[in-house]
C-alpha cells in the first residue's frame, strides 16, 4: 500500500471525499424523487386530512435533506483536504525544525571557533612560557657547569700545588734523615741502648 509522503494513504482519503460525494448525490436523488411523488400525489388525491398530513411531512423531509446537503457540501468546499491541511503543517513543522537546527548549527560552529581561538591562545602562551623556561634552566645549567669547570680547576691546581709542595717537602725531610743518619753512628745509639 502506497502511502504519501507523511503517512496517509492517498486511496483513503480519496474514498473519504468519492463517499461523501455519493451522500451528497444519494440525498439530491432523495430530494428529486420526493419532490416528483409529492407533485404526482398533490394532483392525482383528493385534499383529506391525511393526505395534508403526509405532504407536510414530506416537505419537512424534503427541507432536512436539502439543509443536510447544503451543509456537507459548504462543509466540504469549506475544509481543505486534510492531507493537504496535515502536510502544510508537517512542512511548516519540518521547516521550523531545520531553521532550529540550522541556527543551533551556527550557534555550535562559531562556539567551536570561538573555543579553538581560547584553546590556540592558550597552547601559544604555555608553549612560549614553556620555552622561556627551557631557556632560563639551560642558562642556568651551563652557568653551574661553568662554575664547577672553575671549581674542578681551581681543585685540581690546589691539589697539584700541594702535591708539589709535599714533594719538596718530602726531599727535604730524606736530605735531613740522611744527613741526621750519617752524624749519627747506629752502633753506639745501639749499644747505649742495650746497654
Amino acid at each position: 500500500m502506497k502511502k504519501s509522503l507523511f503517512g496517509y494513504n492517498i486511496k483513503e482519503t480519496d474514498n473519504l471525499f468519492n463517499s461523501m460525494q455519493n451522500h451528497i448525490d444519494v440525498l439530491t436523488g432523495k430530494i428529486t424523487n420526493l419532490n416528483a411523488e409529492l407533485s404526482s400525489k398533490g394532483t392525482n388525491f383528493v385534499d383529506t386530512n391525511e393526505t395534508d398530513r403526509k405532504i407536510i411531512q414530506l416537505q419537512n423531509k424534503i427541507s432536512e435533506l436539502e439543509k443536510e446537503n447544503s451543509l456537507i457540501k459548504q462543509e466540504l468546499s469549506n475544509k481543505p483536504k486534510p492531507e493537504i491541511q496535515d502536510n502544510n503543517k508537517k512542512v511548516e513543522h519540518i521547516g521550523k525544525i531545520y531553521l532550529t537546527a540550522y541556527e543551533e548549527a551556527e550557534k555550535i560552529k562559531k562556539q567551536a571557533l570561538v573555543d579553538a581561538d581560547e584553546y590556540l591562545s592558550k597552547f601559544e602562551g604555555i608553549r612560549k612560557e614553556t620555552k622561556q623556561k627551557f631557556a632560563t634552566a639551560l642558562t642556568d645549567i651551563r652557568a653551574q657547569q661553568n662554575n664547577m669547570e672553575e671549581l674542578l680547576n681551581d681543585s685540581v691546581q690546589s691539589i697539584v700545588e700541594m702535591l708539589r709542595d709535599f714533594g719538596i717537602q718530602s726531599d727535604l725531610m730524606l736530605k735531613k734523615l740522611d744527613n741526621l743518619e750519617t752524624g749519627l753512628n747506629v752502633e753506639k745509639v745501639a749499644q747505649t741502648i742495650r746497654g
